[in-house]
Order: C-alpha cells, then sequence, then structure tokens
C-alpha cells in the first residue's frame, strides 16, 4: 500500500478555513488543500485500487499547521484494523522514515518500507558505510526498460 501525499487546491487569493497556507520570503500567501491518497499497489500491474483518503485540514485545538504525516498517522490509526487479517506493507518516501510513524505502524501490525536519503539520515547511512567497509551489506542492482530508455535501480 503506497502512501503520497497530493495538493489538489492551491490559490494566493480564494482561501477558506480549511485551508493550509504557505508564506513566502515576499510577504505573500499561497492558500492550498492537501490529502493523503493510500493506494493498494502490486508489482508488474498499471492498475491501483484507491482507498479512503486523508485530508490534511486545520486541526481542533493545534496551534501547529497540520502536514502529510500527522495524517498518514491518523489515516493508519483509523483504517489499521480494516486490513488486520491480511499481511499490509507501506510504501512510503522520505518524509515518512522516522520513528513515530515507524512504531505506529509496528503496533498496528503493519510492516514498512520507507526510503530514507542520505541527507536526513546521516547515521543510517554511516552504519550502512561502516558496514559495507566490513563487507556485510548485499548489493542488488537491475535494469528495466521504459519505452526507449533503460532506468538502473539500485539495492543495497
Amino acid at each position: 500500500m503506497a502512501l503520497d501525499g497530493t495538493q489538489y487546491f492551491s490559490s494566493q487569493k480564494i482561501h477558506c478555513q480549511q485551508c493550509s497556507t504557505r508564506l513566502h520570503k515576499n510577504g505573500s500567501t499561497t492558500y492550498c488543500h492537501s490529502a493523503i491518497l493510500p493506494v493498494i499497489v502490486a508489482p508488474g500491474q498499471s492498475q491501483v485500487i484507491a482507498l479512503a483518503p486523508e485530508f490534511i485540514t486545520p486541526q481542533d485545538g493545534s496551534e501547529k499547521q497540520d502536514c502529510e504525516v500527522a495524517a498518514a498517522k491518523r489515516w493508519v490509526a483509523a483504517h489499521a484494523n480494516s486490513f488486520a487479517v491480511q499481511p499490509i506493507t507501506l510504501l512510503g518516501d522520505d518524509l515518512y522514515s522516522h520513528q513515530p510513524i515507524a512504531e505506529q505502524c509496528l503496533q498496528r501490525g503493519m510492516s514498512f518500507i520507507f526510503a530514507a536519503l542520505p541527507d536526513s539520515h546521516p547515521a543510517l547511512y554511516d552504519w550502512l558505510n561502516y558496514l559495507e567497509n566490513l563487507g556485510e551489506v548485499k548489493r542488488l542492482e537491475t535494469r528495466q526498460w521504459h519505452k526507449r530508455s533503460q532506468e538502473v535501480y539500485q539495492y543495497r
């Protein structure tokens, strides 16, 4: 199950109480609406099954603006029980690869694969480099053709 956010409305003029805001350096404000859109995916399948979204909106009693990770946590809390009888692996980008959401997934019996980039996870990459120097890290490289270009995927 892939988790990702998307923005579906943006304006510098039109806004409502449910809008998120972005303040720019030039003093202007952009108002927007966003949501988490979880989908069931499978290797080799171009079709996905869309699941209930979780909207990124101001939360009652919170002084902080809502965000994609908070919405993902709400989605997991609200929907994990629906998938308790079948194995689910959540897929997410670097935004999700932090302890609070990982712990929540594990508590709810969900596995996860979250990308972790070197800039946001330097300690992890220090350990990977250390283990790689000891010969303890396996590598896999695959190549796939997409129309006229070849893509190379590297895993370690």
